[in-house]
């Protein structure tokens, strides 16, 4: 568009151009470019119509905050009445919508289809099975994730069906004291058939707002545990096992993800390292040199860093290399595990390796970055290990 095409922009309301300042820095923009900004509520030119369109401006960000206001009352009271709502991008896994005849998601029922991955998941990690056995067992059945971007199962997505709810079966009790402590109405409580399996769905666990006025970034905080809803949804013909869920969640309470800095994982940032001055917990740490194309990578005490002058400093401010560390790790250890340990723990690290390497390699279109070092034992957790210490 040349300069001098548009003399004018119209709007039938100045409320239209969004709420207070968006159209006052939308005018003042498009005045650099000789173009007028317009509604026909705008009081016309002078001095009369700046003030009319700055009243406007402020009554129009007080009505979007009450419509905002408004639509989310509206939203709890459906979730009190014991529907599911939300405008989430799908369902949980493992269910379908169910919508009413204006075609509003209403509530949930079982997908089969995807409920037996579900419960496939439980079942591998209550026989034993590793969250990245899982992984590897769901992608090489060509079994797609929820989120359907790619076709890799991501650890976090795992955990959190593990750790959701709405796969656990409550007992009388539990949601007898859902309504007791506020989240669950009693007479969506009083409408459950005794004899049927219930998860819960909570509502309004957390709460998103923009940045500021003229960002479109948006920010999610957690909401206080008072305020949320519990809708039960029915559990039938799911094939869970409260049982189950309970030692599957039991399996991973402990489980830790080890810091990543590109394909470089720190081993030893799950709660094996600690400093031997302070006896806090190692930090993970790398250093990169574009010019070389390298980068290495290192733990040191973070506790100075924390401290800016307010604490007692370490005297531990030295950053220690991580392979050197991993590598007396993993030696540490082999001096207190058995020979029959070693060679399990060695060849399942071998496998995870393998498999990550290839698919690492797929991502990058053929290419892999192999590493050299066989690194500290991923399931080496029992408590005949010591911590190392630097």
């Amino acid at each position: 568009m040349k300069k001098g095409e548009i003399a004018e922009v119209w709007a039938w309301s100045w409320s239209r151009f969004g709420e207070s300042p968006v159209p006052e820095v939308l005018r003042i923009e498009l005045a650099e470019h000789s173009v007028i900004l317009r509604s026909m509520d705008d009081g016309g030119e002078g001095l009369g119509g700046e003030i009319m369109r700055a009243v406007m401006g402020v009554l129009s960000r007080n009505e979007q905050r009450e419509r905002v206001r408004r639509s989310r009352m509206g939203t709890r009271s459906k979730a009190r009445q014991g529907l599911v709502v939300g405008n989430a991008s799908g369902p949980r896994y493992g269910f379908r919508r169910v919508r009413n005849e204006s075609g509003k998601t209403v509530g949930y029922e079982i997908d089969l289809g995807r409920m037996a991955v579900v419960r496939r998941i439980f079942e591998m990690l209550d026989a034993g099975a590793a969250i990245h056995a899982v992984q590897v067992a769901l992608e090489q059945d060509g079994i797609v994730p929820p989120r359907g971007r790619s076709r890799l199962w991501s650890r976090d997505t795992i955990c959190n069906i593990v750790r959701e709810d709405t796969y656990l079966v409550h007992t009388p009790e539990e949601l007898a004291g859902l309504v007791t402590e506020g989240l669950l109405d009693e007479t969506v409580h009083s409408g459950l058939d005794p004899e049927k399996p219930y998860g819960i769905v909570y509502f309004g666990r957390t709460r998103s707002s923009y940045v500021s006025t003229r960002s479109k970034k948006r920010k999610v905080e957690p909401v206080p545990r008072s305020e949320w809803i519990a809708v039960p949804v029915s559990l039938e013909g799911s094939g869970l096992e409260r049982a189950k869920v309970e030692r599957s969640r039991a399996a991973i309470a402990d489980n830790w993800v080890p810091s990543k800095v590109g394909d470089y994982e720190y081993e030893l940032s799950r709660g094996f390292l600690f400093c031997a001055s302070c006896g806090r917990a190692m930090t993970a740490a790398a250093g990169r040199f574009r010019e070389k194309g390298t980068a290495y990578h290192y733990y040191y005490c973070p506790k100075n860093h924390m401290a800016r002058g307010m604490l007692p400093e370490c005297p531990n401010r030295k950053s220690h290399e991580a392979l050197a560390l991993e590598r007396d790790a993993a030696l540490l250890f082999e001096e207190s595990a058995s020979q029959e340990t070693l060679l399990e723990l060695y060849d399942r690290a071998i496998e995870q390796q393998t498999v990550a390497a290839t698919n690492r390699a797929s991502r990058r279109g053929g290419r892999r970055s192999p590493r050299g070092f066989l690194p500290w034992p991923r399931c080496a957790t029992s408590s005949s290990a010591r911590r190392p210490r630097v």
